[in-house]
C-alpha cells in the first residue's frame, strides 16, 4: 500500500521538490507496525476473555473488533491517523482470533 500514488497522496506527509508527497520513514514504519502492536495487546487478553465469555463467543467477538478496525481503517480518508487506529483495533481482533481459533 505504501508505493500506490493515492494512498502517498492521501496519507503522505513530505512534499518533494517534484510536487509529489512521500510518507515519513517514521510514520510509514508506525503505520505499518501498530497492526502487530494490536494483535500483541489481543493475543495476552484472548485467553482470558475466551474463559470468560466462552470460546465461540470470543471468536465472534473478535471477528467484530476486527470488522469495526477495517471499517475505521476504510473511512480514513486523509488522516493517517484515523487509518493508525483502525490498524490498532484491527490488530486487536486478530489477535484475540489468534489465541481463540486454536483453542477451539
Amino acid at each position: 500500500m505504501l508505493i500506490f500514488d493515492d494512498f502517498k497522496r492521501r496519507f503522505g506527509q513530505n512534499v518533494q521538490p517534484d510536487g509529489s508527497v512521500e510518507f515519513d520513514p517514521t510514520i510509514s514504519s508506525l503505520v505499518v507496525s501498530t497492526m502487530s502492536l494490536g494483535t500483541l495487546v489481543g493475543a495476552l487478553s484472548g485467553a482470558y476473555t475466551a474463559d470468560w465469555f466462552g470460546r465461540r463467543k470470543n471468536l465472534s467477538i473478535g471477528v467484530f473488533i476486527f470488522v469495526i478496525g477495517n471499517i475505521i481503517q476504510i473511512t480514513a480518508m486523509y488522516s493517517w491517523v484515523h487509518l493508525m487506529i483502525g490498524r490498532i483495533v484491527a490488530g486487536f481482533g486478530v489477535g484475540i482470533l489468534s489465541i481463540g481459533v486454536p483453542m477451539l
